[in-house]
């Protein structure tokens, strides 16, 4: 699978028992649909990802190819996210899945 930013090949790393895709250059991390529930699932609600104000990117899902939309997270709102509408994946730039596990949401 090719990082939707570099496109390079990612490597997969296991994280609390599911695999997650790492980028080696710019080290954003692809999850597939339901992937954020399953490594916060020891939390009193696992996380999930309502985007608000949706716009399209030039960037396409590395699952799918569908086009990934970036939009902003629904409780953190300066925190942007792509997402791809088609298979559900969600594409973390550097920096943003640590920031995502800290939310309180």
């Amino acid at each position: 699978m090719k990082c939707p930013k570099d496109k390079v090949d990612m490597s997969p790393m296991t994280m609390l028992s599911t695999v997650i895709d790492i980028c080696p250059l710019c080290n954003g991390c692809w999850l597939d649909k339901n992937e954020l529930q399953r490594i916060t699932r020891s939390r009193k609600n696992a996380l999930e990802v309502q985007l608000q104000k949706k716009r399209k990117t030039e960037n396409r899902c590395p699952r799918c190819r569908g086009v990934l939309h970036e939009g902003a997270h629904q409780s953190i709102e300066d925190l942007m996210l792509d997402e791809c509408e088609k298979c559900g994946g969600i594409w973390l730039d550097r920096g943003e899945l640590p920031r995502l596990l800290s939310s309180p949401q």
